[in-house]
């Protein structure tokens, strides 16, 4: 059923959404993630013993010009994250942060491990700048791996 789902989230908005049925998580992004921030992640999953599979990226931004730019709504970005109904989620930047702050009515803390209606959340001002630094990369290091 659950699977059903998430099949229908995906067939819906795939273009903001590449992922499979069986994510376990969802990576929320204002625009495409930097390659060196999406490789991070999938390092970090990779080292709790979890596939590319595993992973949901969602982009509130199309950037695709065939798209014409278009924008997630808070409403769409609700019904794409409890369709797909993940295990836990990442805000890799402020925008999209806000956005499930506007969505879930609950504050989202930056830079550090939360919780959002049950599933552990990390979300970050700006994942890809953390990677600039070893302190701010041992940081996000540290909340990805309250996730887990």
């Amino acid at each position: 059923m659950y699977e059903v789902n998430a099949t229908d989230v995906l067939e819906a908005y795939g273009e903001f959404v590449d992922g499979t049925p069986q994510a376990v998580a969802v990576v929320l992004s204002a625009r495409p993630l930097p390659p060196r921030a999406a490789n991070a992640l999938r390092a970090s999953f990779a080292s709790f013993g979890y596939e590319d599979e595993a992973i949901a990226w969602v982009t509130l931004e199309n950037t695709d010009p065939a798209f014409r730019g278009a924008v997630l709504g808070t409403p769409e970005t609700m019904n794409i994250i409890e369709g797909l109904d993940p295990l836990m989620l990442i805000a890799t930047d402020e925008q999209s942060a806000e956005v499930l702050h506007a969505a879930y009515h609950r504050p989202i803390p930056l830079d550090a491990p939360s919780r959002l209606l049950g599933r552990p959340l990390a979300a970050f001002r700006d994942l890809d700048a953390m990677l600039d630094q070893e302190k701010t990369k041992q940081e996000a290091w540290s909340s990805l791996k309250q996730l887990f």
